[in-house]
């Protein structure tokens, strides 16, 4: 390092300060914050820290964009926070000619970039804390801290690397660590992964990602999730739910310590406490080996796997609750979700006639109130109980104007649930005046990549309201949710859409649970020491039953309900008054701005 260090203050162009210092440079930060209005770019070894080493004392940032870009040699930052704020969730990215990278995080390691975080923090609103891409590129956090981010905590892909050690990641929307990529991996030791919306480790597509002594609260959904042949090893460390249990946003069904589907996971001396699932393999292809593990007393089943499955191999472990085979914990989830009204419900229990016939009832009923659906959508994939991806349709020819995203798979195929005031069951929806980003043709319009950020934000908020109705949160026209964090939160206010439809369907689809459940009872008991007379009428019983259920049928009402983004002064107002809610909707029809989510417009409150 120089001899003098290089002092500068926030009334300084730290910028200009860091690219004219000489290689090895000592750079002090004086206490204040530096906002900046451009990235800083560094691409040389220097150690810049702040004056006190408190990170509280110096902070950095740049409204809504790309903070810190490391592009080469191996500069040490200390005692620094790092911030990439939004004055709101719809604002657009601040870019401009000195962006070197895409904005992704607020620190990015990029190409021959080597960075090393001590004692940091690091936040963005709208996007990831940290992300390091490119085969040379890599990141150090020791002693940080990663909160209040609008999706993850740490990304790595592209054959990079990261390490992260007596670190705090929490609070992140998306997952605290997420590593893809063949050639990438992270290593996090003694530190706490805790309260992500998405699993707090997330191995996916060849990627690598190793955890030693640390603590993964699971929170409200999977304390791991291996996907698409990636892989997780995990020593010496604890999954557990820091759960409330007067909370009503939390559903210990939806807490697993590990999900593995096409991937493989190492589980070595870890224990797990207070969860709902130990470990579940959701495939039959993926892989586990689980060594002196210990699974404490009071879950629903330790592990759930393929029975004499070959690529499961479990030594030296102590499990509270006896395995159980995938199928047979399907059956039992399946009728636990029944038995307490929620969305979740399992296609196999449906034939494909009923479920064809739902889902064109449901595209029929939305090109009524909505017009013709657009030709593009996400389709869903996977079960949304096993994170699975929440399909969503567009209508941008309304008779409101604006672009409508809604859900076609909450409600169930015989639409008796998810039940609110007013329907038998419901969909979902939330719809913006934004310009779609696709012309009639199916063109890019000038400004793409702005407005298609618009709708990836307003599909996370739609999947997230989705997930909460399907694990049994439920919500009503005048209701309110509140998404992300204390510090940034996300307000919405639930209304129904149009009158509701009255649709007649079979009875024996709505029995469709009871009747398979039934069949396992009866499939159960059989196993045991019956006679045969007792067999054949436990059949002819059950075939009565089913046989007087095809020839009823029954109607149920179906509804949208859209989700409408809320100032925060609305929130409060509407928590402070009875029957505001209603009021504020009223407002909002009256100044032709109901249903958006659009929160340019001004507070009714």
């Amino acid at each position: 390092m120089s001899k003098e260090p290089i002092l500068v203050t926030p009334q300084q162009d730290l910028c200009a300060a860091v690219a004219n210092a000489a290689k090895n440079s000592e750079i002090v930060l004086a206490p204040g914050r530096y906002v900046l209005s451009r990235p800083l770019v560094v691409d040389k070894t220097v150690f810049m820290r702040s004056q006190t080493g408190n990170a509280d004392d110096a902070t950095i940032e740049r409204d809504n964009a790309t903070v810190l870009v490391v592009t080469n040699g191996k500069p040490t930052f200390q005692g620094i926070e790092f911030r990439a704020p939004a004055a709101s969730d719809d604002a657009p990215t601040n870019t401009n000619e000195y962006d070197v990278v895409e904005y992704e995080s607020a620190v990015a390691a990029r190409n021959k970039g080597n960075a090393t975080f001590i004692e940091c923090r690091a936040s963005s609103r709208q996007k990831s804390a940290f992300s390091a891409r490119d085969k040379k590129a890599f990141i150090t956090l020791d002693k940080c801290r990663i909160s209040q981010t609008g999706e993850g905590g740490l990304f790595v892909d592209g054959n990079a690397g990261a390490l992260v050690k007596n670190s705090l990641i929490q609070n992140t929307r998306l997952g605290c660590v997420d590593v893809e990529s063949r050639g990438s991996k992270i290593t996090v030791e003694n530190s706490s992964l805790e309260n992500s919306g998405y699993a707090a480790l997330s191995p996916h597509h060849d990627g690598l990602l190793i955890v030693r002594k640390c603590k993964i609260d699971v929170a409200k959904t999977f304390g791991a999730f291996v996907i698409d042949n990636g892989r997780l090893e995990v020593e010496n460390s604890v999954f557990l739910s820091n759960f409330r249990e007067n909370d009503p946003d939390v559903d210990l069904r939806s807490q697993f310590g590990v999900l593995v589907r096409d991937g493989i996971a190492k589980l070595t001396d870890c224990h797990m406490t207070r969860l709902c699932i130990g470990v579940f393999m959701a495939t039959p292809d993926a892989k586990l080996e689980m060594r002196r593990v210990k699974m404490d007393e009071g879950m629903l089943a330790s592990l759930v796997y393929d029975e004499n499955s070959p690529k499961v191999k479990v030594s030296g472990c102590q499990l509270g609750e006896p395995s159980i085979e995938r199928e047979a914990f399907v059956m039992l989830f399946q009728r636990a979700a029944q038995e307490v009204g929620v969305a979740e419900w399992n296609s196999e229990n449906y034939t494909t006639e009923q479920k064809d016939r739902a889902f064109n009832l449901k595209t029929q009923y939305y090109e009524k109130i909505l017009g013709k659906q657009f030709t593009l959508c996400i389709e869903p994939e996977g079960s949304l109980s096993e994170g699975g991806r929440l399909g969503v349709y567009y209508y941008r020819k309304s008779r409101y104007g604006g672009v409508f995203l809604l859900t076609k798979q909450l409600a169930s195929p015989e639409f008796f649930r998810p039940v609110c005031d007013g329907f038998d069951s419901y969909e979902l929806a939330i719809a913006s005046r934004e310009p779609f980003f696709f012309d009639d043709f199916g063109r890019e319009l000038p400004n793409y990549e702005e407005l298609a950020l618009t709708y990836a934000n307003l599909y996370g908020y739609l999947t997230q309201a989705a997930q909460y109705v399907w694990n049994n949160v439920s919500v009503a026209p005048y209701h309110t949710l509140e998404l992300a964090d204390e510090k940034n939160p996300l307000y919405f206010v639930f209304d129904a859409l149009d009158k509701p439809e009255i649709i007649e369907v079979e009875a024996s689809a709505r029995d469709a649970l009871d009747d398979y459940a039934m069949q396992s009872e009866t499939t159960q008991k059989s196993q045991e020491a019956l006679s045969l007379d007792e067999a054949l009428q436990m059949y002819s019983d059950s075939e009565s039953d089913m046989s007087e259920k095809r020839n009823e049928s029954v109607k149920h009402t179906f509804g949208v309900l859209v989700m409408i983004a809320l100032h925060k002064s609305e929130i409060e107002y509407i928590r402070a008054h009875a029957g505001a809610a209603k009021i504020l909707l009223q407002k909002l029809k009256e100044q032709n701005r109901w249903p958006f989510s659009d929160l340019t417009r001004p507070p009714i409150f």
